[in-house]
């Protein structure tokens, strides 16, 4: 049985960056028990890393995490070109050990090259 290759992925640039994300709170109707659940938003994969996998987060710039954060923001159409003028496409990566598969191991060292 094959294993897929786990790999150290990150900006071009090492600058911080944030995930586009969507969170909420609800209350179920069955239960009465109040829920709050959150989600990545995916999109395809940038060109150069594609051959890792097919899907990616939408990863945003600095600037664009602080906007897509601002509670007032509602407009629809902005939220959406949000994601597509902040996201980052341009990464670095590369191959990492198989270690970083078990939650037991949590080192500096997981993100060395393989």
């Amino acid at each position: 049985m094959g294993y897929k290759q786990p790999y150290y992925i990150t900006t071009t640039t090492d600058e911080p960056f944030g995930f586009a994300g969507l969170w909420e709170t609800w209350t179920d109707k069955v239960s009465g028990i109040t829920i709050q659940s959150c989600t990545i938003i995916t999109t395809e994969a940038s060109q150069g890393i594609a051959h890792i996998h097919e899907r990616m987060p939408v990863i945003l710039t600095p600037e664009y995490v602080l906007r897509w954060l601002e509670p007032e923001l509602k407009n629809l159409d902005e939220l959406l070109g949000i994601l597509e003028v902040g996201k980052i496409e341009e990464f670095k990566f590369h191959p990492v050990s198989r270690n970083v598969n078990n939650t037991r191991n949590n080192s500096p060292d997981l993100i060395q090259p393989a």
